[in-house]
């Protein structure tokens, strides 16, 4: 092979690295019912739909999604009531939001990835729509209606059942401070080991979700996920941190009892946010079991 042409081919193959890191990205808003839902779609491939935590927004995902886009479609939403989305409609369910933004997209299929709400939102779609799924993956799990299945511990009761209390102080600085508190520290020690960037990520926004005050979150189907969880049958990657609150682990226990084809896997030295703590280990992870 001649020197010009050896270099012509790396040439090539540089140029294409490049364009496989840098996949295009698309913004929009997509109606569903009165909602104006926020997407970013980019890369080629199998579909991938990810769902993003209570409080924050699709950019959670910002890290894992770029590396999939390079061998995957991904596409990211900010659930209604988070984020850019818009708008409120009490008579949509979050699993017909869902699908209508895979209708608009062109998606016939995807697998979904979701943390904590986002997970919740994950598993009513499974339900609702299990001809639209290929595979799932939960992080820091939540279900709907976990409450008629399971008990939760004073720690998860703190944080789960009386959240209340801190949203009637009035004080948007506490609520804030306590959801950081809780799921991105964690409550076995001071501080997570993230960068500042990602810890001003995480009050920013986090503050944003706080000062719209009443706007509607996701709402899920009155036929609650928990009692007909064993209903899904698609294959499920369980993910919690090693140092989540113990409700977490948990709920991920009884999805492993409930579901068949599910395995669950912890994350050591992380907490609830550990999608943001462990960026690399999740994308790893991910990439393994969307092969």
């Amino acid at each position: 092979m001649n020197r010009i042409l050896l270099i012509g081919l790396c040439t090539i193959a540089v140029l294409q690295s490049f364009a496989q890191a840098a996949a295009p990205k698309t913004f929009g808003y997509l109606s569903a019912g009165k909602l104006k839902i926020y997407y970013c779609d980019q890369g080629k491939g199998p579909a991938v739909v990810l769902l993003h935590p209570g409080f924050l927004d699709m950019h959670i995902w910002d890290r894992q999604a770029d590396s999939l886009a390079k061998d995957h479609r991904v596409i990211q939403l900010d659930l209604p009531g988070h984020g850019q989305s818009a708008g409120v409609d009490t008579s949509i369910r979050i699993a017909e939001v869902i699908y209508r933004v895979m209708r608009v997209l062109n998606v016939p299929k995807a697998s979904f990835a979701g943390i904590s709400l986002g997970a919740s939102c994950v598993i009513d779609f499974a339900l609702a729509h299990p001809e639209k799924v290929s595979k799932l993956v939960l992080c820091s799990p939540a279900v709907n209606g976990w409450e008629d299945v399971m008990k939760s511990d004073t720690m998860g009761k703190r944080v789960y059942v009386r959240p209340d209390s801190y949203f009637n102080t009035n004080e948007p600085d506490l609520v804030v401070e306590n959801f950081i508190h809780y799921w991105l520290d964690g409550p076995y020690r001071e501080t997570a080991p993230v960068d500042a960037a990602v810890r001003a990520y995480v009050t920013n926004t986090a503050s944003g979700k706080v000062k719209r005050k009443n706007v509607t979150g996701p709402l899920f189907d009155k036929r609650v996920a928990a009692k007909r969880i064993s209903q899904v049958r698609k294959p499920l990657l369980v993910l919690y941190g090693r140092l989540d609150i113990p409700f977490t682990r948990q709920v991920s226990e009884f999805l492993r009892n409930k579901i068949k084809n599910t395995q669950v896997r912890v994350v050591d030295s992380a907490a609830h946010l550990f999608v943001l703590e462990k960026p690399e280990v999740i994308r790893n992870h991910l990439k393994e079991w969307l092969q």
